[in-house]
């Protein structure tokens, strides 16, 4: 394989990573009924340098995380034979500067696991304020990489077929997730031809190294959004839940910003009368 087509079809995985799977809601669990997500006694919260985490038992809460970045390094090796692609990522660690992630050297990551290639998939920066997941509280391999910690979160097989690379095109991930977004702040969303919405979870300075929270209100006029597509910004008027139960289907711009769709039947975030 050419390693610029293994590098497209490693990028075309970093969807089913960026935003780690989360818990899905039992229905035997308390139920908060502020807003509507799973009660979780005994809480200890851990500081790490930019993320708060909420630790419950099996789960975790990462709270105040909007505009907080995060990183993952993905080395693709050969497992058994086959391609293989691991995620490690910073959530739950010190964070780099943007600037030292950027000029970490690669050849010696793909050195230290052996690699084909080596994917710096970052910075990133949600767009939620808070998230829940219990993929978070799973105790991955913790690795340093080039000084800094980060923890295998997944195992993707390269050898898996049918996955596009192409921007605005929808792609099936499996995923259980919660991302709750504070009432009174914006959401930013894409909007396709047939009516389906898609919310930003998180924007990138992969491609735009400038990109910063303060563009994203008019983040559609930088964008090369096909015929029929538009970008816009909600602000809720309460606190809105996007939730995928198994499977969530996400797009990217150009800008490699990623946005997951709201099923038919969930509700969409109400705009504030203000």
């Amino acid at each position: 394989m050419k390693k610029s087509s293994l590098l497209k079809l490693v990028l075309a995985l970093l969807a089913m990573s960026v935003a780690l799977p989360i818990m899905a809601v039992s229905a035997q669990e308390p139920i908060d009924p502020s807003n509507n997500l799973p009660i979780t006694p005994d809480q200890t919260q851990i500081e790490a340098k930019t993320h708060s985490v909420e630790d419950s038992g099996d789960r975790r809460v990462m709270v105040g995380i909007r505009d907080q970045v995060y990183y993952e390094v993905i080395p693709s090796i050969m497992q058994s034979g086959k391609l293989t692609a691991l995620v490690y990522n910073s959530i739950g660690h010190a964070q780099p500067e943007p600037d030292v992630f950027r000029a970490m050297d690669v050849d010696a990551i793909k050195a230290q696991f052996d690699a084909v290639s080596v994917v710096m998939n970052g910075p990133r920066y949600w767009t939620m304020d808070k998230l829940i997941g219990n993929d978070l509280a799973k105790k991955g391999q913790t690795t340093t990489i080039l000084g800094y910690e980060f923890t295998k979160r997944s195992e993707i097989p390269m050898a898996a077929k049918g996955w596009s690379t192409a921007f605005y095109k929808e792609r099936r991930v499996n995923r259980d997730s919660h991302y709750v977004f504070e009432g009174g702040r914006p959401i930013y969303e894409l909007v396709a031809p047939g009516g389906s919405v898609y919310v930003m979870q998180s924007y990138s300075q992969i491609v735009n190294t400038r990109l910063t929270a303060g563009d994203l209100p008019n983040l559609g006029s930088r964008l090369n959004l096909p015929k029929g597509w538009k970008y816009q910004t909600i602000t809720p008027a309460s606190d809105y839940v996007l939730t995928a139960s198994g499977t969530a289907y996400i797009v990217q711009d150009e800008l490699h910003d990623f946005y997951q769709k709201i099923e038919p039947g969930t509700s969409s975030p109400s705009p504030s009368s203000h």
